[in-house]
């Protein structure tokens, strides 16, 4: 049940879980769990085109550099990472050796804000 948990986060971009205390007296039986974007929405990102039908995928920032780009499957492997070492606004991403389906893309700005969105892969 955890692991489910763990990938919807990742898979909504939350970055902050906050934990409330809801059971009576104290008794600590039930919690909320609340997931927040308040910083993931900071970073303004453009990712196109979402689904990638013709092996290659946009990325762009409009206020801050690229820092890192790394793409994740459901499973968590990576599948592509690239650390930039100039600082650059926006980057073609090929897939050529990368099989359709649901992935994770996480993006690291400069200033350190991230943002993590679903990529769907639909390669012919």
């Amino acid at each position: 049940m955890r692991i489910l948990f763990v990938i919807w986060i990742l898979f909504i971009g939350a970055n902050r879980i906050d934990a409330q205390n809801t059971g009576l007296n104290g008794s600590g039986a039930e919690f909320a769990l609340t997931a927040g974007n308040d910083l993931n929405s900071m970073l303004d990102v453009r990712v196109y085109p979402n689904p990638v039908t013709d092996r290659r995928l946009n990325i762009e920032l409009t206020d801050q550099s690229i820092q890192e780009l790394r793409i994740s499957n459901i499973a968590g492997s990576v599948v592509y990472s690239k650390k930039f070492q100039v600082p650059v606004t926006k980057h073609q991403v090929t897939l050529d050796n990368v099989p359709s389906g649901v992935y994770l893309l996480r993006v690291i700005s400069d200033g350190n804000l991230t943002r993590t969105t679903k990529l769907m892969i639909r390669n012919q």
